[in-house]
């Protein structure tokens, strides 16, 4: 499974950092030949990462199963699993319980879930489900919409706090989605949002926060919000048993022009709004995560355009009472937060994107800040495509462990790519590192009081039945680079993208933009004699091989097509041998002709 870089972006658009690299210090890629995605990862009590998000390339979901993956602190896997129902999964957070096992929350559309619910996953320390429950509006008692979890974290009663957003309670689709006063559209329609992104449509959906107990009982459910779209992003408990809550709102918004607003409010132990305040100037300002400072404090992190009317990193320091110590952006143009994490130092870790300093269209981005905002460090991770962080946590040895997605490498429409880093944002000898560029500048809005409703929900709990499989990941290492240079070029294998035969310019004009095959390579598998490789080569081997998946034995079929080793049978070797002489270390094809053609990954 490879996506490959130019020489030129190699030599021009990255740093390129060596040292002696300890265990905890990689870059990889995990996925196979259709998208998979981490939404969330964090260190374990043995030193390793838990992480959790979707995957289309297994589970037995039609369009996405949710995904969970235990890590060795290697990044090696462990154990994996796929919880599906059947058409749509996913999960968005999750961490390791005072027990041992995992807490996880996500969203379902499954198990006569309607038009979607939050979905809350208890699970042991081997993955293995505990309890399984739906939250959402049924139709009869309540209303039918879409509800999904964000944020869920475990609380010093045993118990878990899950926030996300509802559509069930209270709520019509708004005129941005719809005619005025019409009923919700059907959600089909408009799909949600992933976690770290907005919804597709304008719903007026409010943030929303359930207690569970130690066995997923609701203990109390409200929800927060106005006439418009509220949401909230990340909750945490606070010190005097309470919670903190931030995300975005529509319906209180500050300046001139309408649009959302960082959100925070301060909740007590049972739910009952103690104070909000909204951030915000005349543009589009969003909060994605809040965490309380040993002062007694907070630190939001968000991304704001209303100093710019571009999108740039906004990090602001709060009192115990919301009131802004110190406020600063972050970026050139076009920087988002999607992660914060207070660090051992007294400072701050965010992760997010950038499409300004890196080396493709779209980087993660890593800002070190210390206690008063001020950048220490930044780094920038990317290849010649696209990239995007979505958690960040520092680890117990002082590093950082951050995971997110990539569509430059690995071998799906794009993978999840997750980064062991040292104390400070690196990897030694890690050539998809860059410096970048972020400047800081102080702004100057003041907090303002807000006026969200809280509403008491009627959510029904109902037990789900999870289909579980333990697929096994693809993994693919980015850095260190092994220094295996199987050609001879002084291109690594893991950068070349014709690592059997020597082509240190990295040519690559066909098809027109390129295809990221090497030009000397693509007559490597040119079945059908056109000149290059796509998915009329992959017709015509398929035809010859008679099977519709390349992983089918010969079995007792005689004679076999496909049988590339002459042994008499079709099996693994003929596969390891047409792999090695297509180039790849996979079929995944990556022309672009060859792209839609479902049946063009041979697994």
């Amino acid at each position: 499974m490879k996506k490959v870089l130019r020489v030129t972006f190699l030599l021009t658009s990255l740093l390129v950092w060596t040292g002696v690299c300890r265990a905890d210090q990689w870059a990889k890629v995990y996925g196979e030949h259709d998208a998979d995605w981490i939404y969330d990862i964090s260190e374990t009590s043995d030193g390793g990462y838990i992480a959790a998000g979707y995957t289309l390339s297994f589970g037995r979901g039609v369009e996405s199963n949710a995904w969970l993956m235990k890590l060795s602190n290697d990044g090696g896997i462990t154990w994996e699993k796929t919880f599906s129902g059947l058409p749509y999964d996913w999960m968005a957070s999750i961490e390791q319980t005072s027990d041992g096992g995992y807490i996880m929350a996500g969203y379902t559309e499954c198990f006569l879930a309607k038009e979607g619910d939050v979905w809350v996953i208890k699970l042991d320390s081997a993955g293995d489900i505990i309890w399984q429950w739906r939250y959402g509006g049924d139709g009869v008692t309540s209303g039918v919409g879409t509800d999904e979890a964000t944020s869920v974290k475990e609380t010093l009663d045993g118990g878990s706090i899950v926030a996300g957003r509802t559509n069930s309670f209270n709520g019509i689709c708004s005129p941005e989605s719809t005619i005025p006063g019409a009923a919700c559209i059907l959600d089909e329609e408009c799909p949600p949002a992933d976690p770290g992104g907005k919804a597709s449509c304008m719903f007026d959906s409010d943030a929303w926060v359930l207690k569970l107990d130690a066995t997923g009982d609701v203990t109390w459910q409200y929800s927060y919000g106005g006439s418009h779209f509220d949401t909230a992003r990340s909750i945490q408990q606070t010190f005097d048993g309470g919670y903190i809550l931030s995300g975005e709102s529509w319906s209180t918004v500050s300046g001139i022009s309408g649009d959302s607003d960082m959100m925070v409010i301060k909740l007590d132990a049972q739910g009952y709004i103690q104070w909000q305040k909204t951030y915000g100037d005349y543009d589009s300002d969003s909060a994605c995560c809040v965490q309380q400072t040993p002062d007694g404090g907070y630190i939001l992190a968000g991304d704001t355009r209303s100093f710019t009317g571009i999108s740039q990193i906004w990090v602001l320091k709060l009192t115990s009472t919301g009131a802004i110590t110190w406020q600063k952006t972050y970026g050139g143009t076009w920087a988002f937060a999607t992660s914060l994490d207070q660090t051992s130092d007294g400072g701050y870790i965010v992760a997010g994107q950038t499409h300004d300093y890196g080396a493709g269209f779209s980087d993660i981005m890593l800002l070190k800040l210390d206690d008063e905002g001020n950048l220490v460090w930044q780094r920038t991770f990317g290849g010649e495509d696209y990239e995007w962080a979505y958690s960040v946590e520092e680890t117990s040895a002082g590093g950082y462990i951050v995971a997110g997605r990539t569509w430059s490498f690995g071998g799906g429409m794009d993978d999840a790519l997750i980064l062991g880093l040292d104390a400070s944002g690196m990897v030694p000898d890690c050539p998809i590192m860059g410096a970048g560029g972020a400047t800081s500048l102080d702004t100057s809005i003041s907090a303002e009081d807000s006026s969200c409703d809280m509403t008491a929900t009627n959510a029904i709990r109902a037990e789900t039945f999870a289909l579980i499989d333990e697929p096994f990941m693809d993994t693919e290492l980015i850095c260190p680079l092994s220094g295996t240079d199987s050609d001879g070029d002084s291109i690594p294998d893991q950068l070349d993208n014709c690592p059997n035969t020597p082509n240190p310019l990295q040519e690559d004009t066909f098809p027109p933009a390129g295809n990221s095959c090497g030009d000397i390579c693509e007559c490597e598998g040119n079945f059908d004699g056109d000149g290059d490789v796509d998915g009329t080569d992959a017709t015509t081997f398929k035809s010859n091989f008679g099977r519709n998946q390349f992983t089918n034995p010969c079995e007792s079929v005689d004679p076999c097509n496909g049988d590339v080793d002459c042994d008499g049978d079709v099996d693994g070797s003929d596969a390891s041998l047409f792999k090695a002489d297509f180039g790849r270390n996979a079929f995944n094809n990556p022309c672009p002709s060859c792209l839609t053609i479902p049946w063009c990954t041979y697994l």
